[in-house]
């Protein structure tokens, strides 16, 4: 059955009675009246059984997709027109291909996923309904020419993409009818939001001239929308807009038309990178809030009223937790209502050039302006309750007045002019740039703290403030030329302050405890207390002190520029620390330490300069003025500077002033008038010439030089009563300390002239101490001197005083104690004054102290010649003790070992022997000792040592008698270190021994001759005398002993009791020491000793394995008579002789052996002993081995 071409056919098919496909596609419904009247099956793989029911021409045709991809990716187009309809009712039924509705025609959507892919196209009219939950979730829907789509269920748009042309529509009128896919709104295409949550994903695209109407509240709760072009969103309800990201650019605009229509859950953003301003937020006379407004570039966004009535923007980035960053322009718009800005909470920065007029408000949070470029400006008041933040970086007024309890801060690196009556009292906060104010009222309330991350303060206009100050880095005030900043509040912190600018700071607060202190241009004036920490001044520091103060820091240069310091007001400074820049003493006193000042110091008439010396010092800077200068404390303060241009006065309270502390200080100057209660001296020049008076009060001392030199006194010399001048002399030449006045000078009666015994003066000299060209009147009425043997006399001449040295009756000896310091002075003594003695010349200028004359004439004594008598006095007793052991050991007595050297072989223990052996035999002993001998008041303490060996043959005489003779070698040393003297020796030793038994009765008996070499030196040191003296010289020794002894025996030990006596001869020869004037002659002696002894000694015998040895003992009580404190005569060259004494041979010692013997042999036998002698003023302790032999 043939149709006839249908006026309103678009694609030029002719009617037919079955279905017909052209260029792929499948047409239903054309207008030909019966062209089915039944239902139509269409078998396709991809399709089910379709219903189809077509009215005459007028009808209508719908067919139901049922079945999964009904319509896929393999299907033909398909074209429903003229109120056709396709019934969707299975998910993923359409999941490719294209579907064309057109003149009315239905896509009716009841499924979830009905529409997962492919293309959906409407024309004319035509409309989609989804009616269930996701009905959509992917492909993509074109609406052309005033087509709908309804979104009528919640979460109906789930996927896909909806695009929007002519007048089409969408439709979300339930809530989450739209929760994603993306939907495009183009031309004059319309979204109308007409339920709560209608829209809570997903992403709106305007373009054109589209348009989303968000009529209910809460429409728009997230998602995305972006605006392009002329877009528009309107928001006409309370919440309208609660979430989400409204992007605008180009022309677009949001439109509040409700008061709240947006809240705190919803952004803008704004972006002018395609044209225009970047968007438009207009209030339209209604409030609202936002969550945040972006400009993504700078001049992005324009916010406006633009309504009848004033309307407040509130922006609240806290619960979004990111700040926002506005670069546009908010304005009032030409609605003739203004605009307010609120900011509630978290972080607003306005760049752009806000010219609003409805006021700022800070509730919470905190609102830039600026971020380190040159915009970013508001108008009007702010009242801030939070923070607000200057960030600019080029120079910027703000004139509107800053109220509230919130904190003001000034981040960026450029300059924030305030100019307001500010009233905030949340402090000021500096990180950055500058902060300039004329006014405390521009830094807010009085009672606001200023803190300093960095960045300075600028004043231009003088002012004080009484705001706390912290400075948790450093903090710069910069002051303008011709004003002064008082700060009178506390500052503390750990940063430092730093004073730039032509201007004057004030720091007028006690208890400020900052870092340090920085001036690098102005003026900075405070005081001990008020400037904190170091200071380092390039520019000037004032120190105005009312009271008394003392600042501990140390004062320097700034960068290597020095700024000039200023003492001021009636207190005193005292500086505690390092000071290396020049002062002005305009008033009061400054008191430093020479090693701490540096630098020049100018002191005007009203002021004072202390040196206070706890130590000796040098002060090398240059003081001028008409002011005091005062040196107190008992150190020494030595000017080597040229200070001729101070002209006020000097005052030597303690301690020392030296003006050119030696010779190559010559020139050093200090002027004015002075006067001396301490010390002055110096070889520089004191005064100011005509009309200078230096004065030598009561107490005080003049002593010319530092060593030998010439004080100048340029002016006029007054020596007060009670007053001393001390000198010193050249001992090479006539030169002396000397006081040359250009002037008069003048000696009031009770003045002292005091001569020092530190000088090296001569006897025979006069010295030249005082000249004056104006003539010298007056005279000292009385000399002292600290000399013990010479008195001091002064010549007066018309313009000059001498000193000359007599020698006193006061006699060497009557300074002396021991006896052998009286006869070391009367020697001296008789040498005298005429003889031009060097030796006599030195002991006459000692001083008046008795330790140094008895040290000085103990010294002289040569007291060790006589100890070392005493000391070979001593030592004899060990050839003595080697002859008469052999002797002992040879018979037996006590022996219970066979007889040393000549025992059988198999003797036994016996008192006499029942054979006496015929054998003779060899010995050896090596010895060694060391002891001291103490001092008796007159001769030093000694310590000496021994070392040596002896070695004999014996063998027996006429049967009875055992006869003998020894030879031997000894070293001996002698220290007597409080003489600081010593002596050493070579000994070499002869001697003869023999004895013989009774039964237990025996007797042994000696003599010996002993040669001795003595090197001796003394080492003579005394004030202004010092020689190394040295000798050489003999001495023999003579020594003849006898002993009886009574053996006994008990048990396995013997005893043996005995008797000694030994007499003894030290013989000297004389010699000459060489080494200087106090070389001693040294005459020969001889000085005898007896000794006896009573004593008792033990053994007994015990083996070491196959070794026999026996265990022996001693102990004694030795007595001296006799010459027990030897002397030797001695004399000076060109004195007479004088007797010295040594150290005493002690009356009473005890003996003490003991000491081990072994039989190496039958023929062969070593001991060893220990041998001490204990006394009252006598220790020694001394070691001997002895090995003998028989044959």
């Amino acid at each position: 059955m043939a149709c006839p071409r249908s006026s309103h056919d678009p694609f030029g098919i002719t009617s037919k009675p079955q279905l017909q496909t052209k260029h792929g596609k499948v047409l239903f419904g054309f207008w030909c009246a019966g062209l089915f009247s039944s239902g139509l099956l269409v078998e396709n793989a991809a399709w089910a059984q379709a219903a189809c029911t077509l009215s005459p021409c007028t009808g209508t045709t719908a067919l139901e997709a049922n079945t999964k991809d009904f319509f896929n990716k393999n299907s033909p187009d398909w074209v429903f027109e003229n109120d056709s309809r396709l019934n969707v009712s299975t998910a993923e039924a359409v999941s490719g291909g294209k579907q064309f509705f057109r003149h009315q025609s239905t896509l009716n959507l009841s499924a979830a996923n009905a529409i997962t892919g492919g293309e959906q196209w409407f024309y004319e009219t035509s409309t989609l309904n989804a009616s269930t939950a996701n009905a959509i979730s992917g492909g993509t829907q074109y609406f052309r020419n005033n087509n709908v789509l309804n979104a009528t269920a919640a979460g109906a748009l789930g996927g896909g993409l909806q695009w929007f042309y002519g007048t089409s529509r969408l439709e979300a009128s339930v809530a989450n009818a739209i929760s994603g896919g993306q939907q495009f709104i183009n031309e004059n295409s319309t979204l109308n939001a007409s339920a709560q949550n209608a829209i809570s994903g997903g992403e709106q695209y305007v373009t054109g001239t589209g348009t989303i109407n968000a009529s209910a509240t809460n429409a728009i709760s997230g998602g995305q929308r972006t605006l392009f072009d002329n877009g528009t969103l309107n928001a006409s309800a309370a919440g309208a807009i609660s979430g989400g990201l409204q992007y605008l650019s180009g022309s677009s605009i949001l439109n509040v038309l409700a008061e709240q229509a947006l809240t705190t859950g919803a952004t803008i953003a704004f972006d002018n990178s395609q044209g225009g301003p970047g968007g438009t937020l207009k209030l339209n006379g209604h409030s609202t809030a936002v969550g945040g407004i972006n400009s993504a570039f700078a001049g992005s966004g324009i916010i406006t009223n633009g309504g009848a009535s004033d309307a407040l923007l509130t922006v609240d980035t806290s619960k979004l937790g990111l700040p926002s960053t506005f670069a546009g322009v908010i304005q009032d718009g030409s609605g003739g209502g203004k605009l307010g800005l609120k900011l509630a909470g978290g972080g607003l920065l306005l760049s752009g050039a806000n010219t609003y007029t409805g006021g700022t408000t800070i509730s919470g949070g905190l609102l830039q302006l600026g971020n380190g470029g040159n915009s970013g400006s508001i108008a009007g008041d702010v009242l801030n309750n939070g923070a607000f933040a200057f960030s600019r970086g080029d120079s910027f007024t703000f004139a509107g007045v800053i109220s509230g309890s919130g904190v003001v801060y000034q981040n960026g690196p450029g300059t924030t002019i305030l100019t307001g009556n500010n009233s905030y009292s949340g402090g000021t906060a500096i990180t950055g740039g500058t902060l300039q104010v004329s006014s405390d009222a521009n830094l807010g309330a009085g009672s606001g703290i200023l803190i300093f991350y960095g960045g300075q303060l600028a004043t231009v206009a003088g002012f004080d403030s009484a705001r706390p100050v912290l400075l948790i880095q450093d903090g710069r005030f910069n002051t303008a030329e011709g004003t002064s900043l008082g700060l009178t509040g506390e500052i503390v912190g750990n940063g430092n302050l730093i004073k730039s600018g032509a201007g004057t700071l004030r720091l007028d607060n006690a208890n400020n405890l900052y870092g340090n202190s920085a001036v690098e241009a102005g003026t900075l004036v405070g005081n001990a207390t008020s400037i904190s920490g170091n200071l380092f001044n390039a520019a000037t520091t004032v120190f105005d002190q009312t009271g008394d103060g003392r600042f501990a820091g140390q004062i320097a240069a700034l960068n290597g520029t020095a700024g000039a310091m200023v003492k001021r007001g009636s207190g005193t400074l005292t500086l505690g620390g390092l000071s290396a820049l020049d002062w002005t003493i305009e008033a009061g006193n400054l008191v430093a330490a020479a090693e701490r000042f540096g630098g020049n110091a100018t002191i005007d008439a009203g002021g004072s300069l202390t040196f206070d010396q706890s130590a000796n010092a040098s002060y090398g800077g240059v003081v001028s003025g008409s002011g005091a200068l005062v040196k107190t404390g008992t150190g020494a303060l030595v000017h080597d500077g040229n200070s001729a241009a101070f002209t006020g006065t000097t005052r030597v309270a303690s301690g020392m002033l030296i003006v050119g502390s030696d010779t190559s200080h010559r020139n050093a100057v200090l002027g004015g008038s002075m006067t001396v209660q301490g010390t002055l001296g110096g070889h520089g020049t004191v005064g100011s010439g005509p009309g200078a008076t230096v004065t030598i009060a009561s107490g005080g001392t003049l002593s010319p030089g530092n060593s030998i030199g010439t004080l100048t006194v340029n002016g006029n010399l007054v020596l007060d009563k009670g007053s001393r001048f001390t000198v010193e002399v050249d001992p090479d030449g006539q030169a002396s300390d000397q006081v040359d006045v250009t002037g008069n000078a003048t000696i009031k009666g009770g003045s002292v002239a005091h001569v020092g015994a530190s000088g090296k003066y001569r006897l025979r000299s006069t010295y030249t101490i005082l000249s004056a060209k104006g003539g010298v009147a007056g005279k000292f009425d009385t000399v002292s001197s600290d000399f013990a043997f010479l008195t001091p006399v002064l010549g007066y001449g018309k313009g000059d005083v001498t000193l000359s040295l007599m020698r006193n009756d006061s006699a060497f000896a009557s300074k002396a104690t021991s006896g052998n310091q009286i006869a070391t002075a009367k020697a001296l003594e008789s040498i005298g004054v005429a003889a031009i003695n060097p030796l006599y010349d030195a002991v006459a200028l000692l001083p008046d102290d008795r330790a140094v004359i008895r040290a000085t004439f103990d010294g002289l004594s040569g007291e060790v010649n006589a100890s070392t008598v005493t000391a070979l006095l001593e030592d004899s007793r060990f050839v003595r003790d080697a002859m008469n052991d052999r002797l002992r050991a040879a018979t037996r007595t006590s022996e219970p070992l066979p007889l040393l050297g000549y025992g059988e072989e198999k003797a036994t223990t016996a008192l006499v022997p029942t054979e006496r052996p015929r054998d003779n035999g060899a010995w050896a002993s090596v010895f060694g000792s060391w002891g001291n001998t103490g001092g008796d008041g007159n001769a030093a303490e000694t310590s000496r040592s021994i070392r040596g060996f002896v070695t004999g043959t014996d063998g027996l005489v006429a049967h009875d008698w055992r006869l003998g003779f020894l030879a031997g070698y000894s070293h001996s040393s002698l220290e007597v270190d409080d003489r600081r003297s010593s002596s050493s020796g070579d000994s070499y030793h002869l001697g003869l021994y023999g004895g013989r038994e009774w039964g237990s009765l025996s007797f042994r008996s000696g003599l010996a001759y002993t040669w001795s070499d003595v090197d001796s030196s003394r080492q003579v040191s005394f004030p202004g005398f010092s020689d190394t003296l040295s000798g050489n010289g003999r001495a023999s020794t003579l020594q003849l002993f006898g002993e009886f002894g009574y053996g006994m025996k008990a048990g396995d030990f013997a005893f043996e009791p005995f008797a000694s006596l030994a007499y003894v001869n030290v013989h000297t020869n004389g010699f000459t020491e060489t080494g200087g004037a106090a070389a001693l002659t040294v005459h020969g002696s001889s000085n005898a000793v007896t000794f006896t002894t009573l004593g008792i000694r033990a053994a007994t015998d015990f083996e070491i394995g196959p070794t026999r040895a026996t265990m022996r003992g001693m102990i004694g009580w030795r007595h001296g008579l006799g010459d027990v404190t030897p002397t030797v005569a001695q004399a000076f060259a060109g004195s007479s002789v004088f007797s010295i004494a040594g150290a005493p041979v002690a009356r009473d010692a005890a003996t003490l052996e003991a000491g081990l013997d072994f039989a190496m042999t039958p023929r062969a036998t070593l001991g060893l002993s220990y041998r001490g002698q204990l006394g009252t003023k006598t220790r020694d302790h001394g070691v001997r081995a002895d090995l003998n032999v028989r044959f």
